[in-house]
């Protein structure tokens, strides 16, 4: 049981953070070759694309100067990310009216 909650609670939330680093990478790439092209980027996109790299130089500078930290910090705001999508998606299925024994 104790390995499970480790997993669950530690492990996981790491292994989420690595998967959006490559995402964010995926992303900031994508958005800064629309400005190279010359288009012309909402503000929501712009901040996107600075949420985006603050959160990948974070991670890098965390993972290689202070990794105790990246563990601490990576595994507690993966920790809240699961839970608040839980929690999101369970009002979701509240407002639309779904049950879970439809599904």
């Amino acid at each position: 049981m104790l390995k499970l909650m480790e997993f669950l609670f530690h492990t996981l939330p790491l292994l989420l953070a690595w998967l959006y680093l490559l995402a964010a990478v995926f992303c900031a790439a994508a958005l800064a070759g629309r400005l190279r092209k010359g288009e012309r980027l909402p503000a929501g996109q712009w901040a996107f694309l600075i949420l985006n790299g603050g959160y990948v130089l974070f991670f890098l500078i965390t993972r290689l100067f202070f990794p105790d930290l990246w563990e601490r910090v990576f595994s507690g705001a993966g920790v809240l990310a699961i839970l608040i999508s839980f929690v999101w998606s369970r009002y979701e299925d509240r407002r639309s009216g779904r049950r879970w024994w439809n599904w």
